[in-house]
C-alpha cells in the first residue's frame, strides 16, 4: 500500500508502530498489519539503533534489480530508487540494507502483498566490494 501510494507517512516508524498496536488500517496498514517497502525498513531499523544509543542515518542510491541485472544491462543507473542505513558501530559506519533481507513484495495488479519476512542478512556490514555489486551511492 506504502509503495502503491508513495505517501512519506509510511516511513515514520512511530506511525507503524502505532498502527500495528491499534490494528488500525490505513495508508501503510490492513488491520495493524503494517507494509512497507525500504525507507520505512530504513527508517525503523535507525530508529531500533538510535533506542540502542547507536548512531544511525538514511543513505539513498540505487539498488541493482538482480537477479535479472548487472552493471552492463541495468537500465536506471542514475535513478535514486533505494533506500537503506549506515550505523556508527566499532569507530566507522558500516552499511546495512534491511529491505534486501526480506522478500516482502506488493503486486500492484492484484493489490496484494506477499509477506515471508527476513530470509538473510547477507546486507549487514558486507565489504565495499560486495557493496558495490548491487547498490550505487547517491
Amino acid at each position: 500500500m506504502a509503495f502503491q501510494t508513495h505517501n512519506n507517512q509510511y516511513c515514520d516508524p512511530y506511525e507503524n508502530i502505532f498502527s500495528f498496536e491499534t490494528g488500525r488500517t490505513g495508508v501503510n496498514s490492513q488491520s495493524g498489519r503494517v507494509y512497507t517497502t525500504c525507507q520505512g525498513y530504513s527508517a525503523i531499523f535507525i530508529a531500533l539503533a538510535r533506542a540502542q544509543g547507536i548512531p544511525a542515518r538514511l543513505v539513498y542510491g540505487h539498488r541493482l534489480a538482480v537477479p535479472s541485472n548487472d552493471w552492463r544491462t541495468e537500465q536506471n543507473i542514475d535513478v535514486r530508487d533505494h533506500w537503506w542505513v549506515e550505523a556508527w558501530v566499532d569507530g566507522r559506519w558500516i552499511f546495512v540494507d534491511p529491505t534486501v533481507g526480506t522478500t516482502n513484495a506488493y503486486n500492484s495488479s492484484t493489490g496484494k502483498w506477499t509477506t515471508t519476512g527476513v530470509t538473510n542478512y547477507t546486507y549487514f556490514d558486507p565489504t565495499e566490494e560486495q557493496i558495490a555489486h548491487s547498490h550505487v551511492y547517491k
